[in-house]
């Protein structure tokens, strides 16, 4: 669907490895051991960005991806099936094209979640040097995202390719950004 050109990047966002979602069986909270890279939800919710919730219908009926194809309330069998299948990464989707692929994966040697694990348990037990590291990796992920942009990408394309900033992650490991005296930096939550 994405390579054909039905579902634009704009659309999507990469849930990566070690970021905090929802397990569709349980509905507990767990960390993500495989990338996954899903519809953007509409807003700050994850209520799907194709969703019309006035007119209860999809707006892209006809192109929705294949998790939706398999959905039915009355019978999850098939959704089922597809979750258990190795979900699509963007290495399947962006290894060929030339640079993109080597850019995705220099930040995610910087910024990647078990780097970011380890740092903020260090954070959280006053290492302020770890502290410094997890703010040097929030301000490389927000100067890349403003690169990309300035240089002419686009911006709804950002969660796709890095998947959601950095900081917006922090309160998954219990803690939080702050601003003092013009100046930000990194808290327990």
């Amino acid at each position: 669907m994405v390579e054909a050109g039905a579902l634009v990047l704009g659309l999507l966002v990469t849930i990566r490895i070690g970021e905090i979602a929802r397990e569709p069986e349980s509905g507990r909270l767990v960390r993500v051991e495989a990338e996954m890279i899903k519809l953007k939800g509409a807003g700050s919710g994850w209520t799907c960005i194709l969703f019309d919730e006035v007119r209860s219908l999809c707006t892209d009926y006809d192109r929705r991806p294949a998790e939706c194809r398999a959905m039915s309330c009355w019978d999850t069998s098939e959704i089922e099936r597809i979750m258990k299948t190795p979900p699509l990464s963007r290495r399947d989707l962006l290894y060929d094209v030339a640079g993109v692929w080597d850019l995705v994966a220099a930040h995610e040697r910087r910024c990647g979640l078990s780097g970011m694990d380890a740092l903020s348990a260090a954070a959280r037990d006053g290492d302020e040097p770890a502290a410094d590291e997890l703010m040097a990796m929030i301000r490389y992920d927000r100067a890349l995202r403003e690169l990309l942009v300035e240089k002419g990408g686009d911006a709804r394309h950002l969660e796709f390719l890095f998947g959601r900033p950095v900081e917006c992650l922090l309160n998954g490991f219990g803690l939080r950004l702050y601003q003092k005296d013009g100046r930000t930096g990194i808290a327990i939550m």
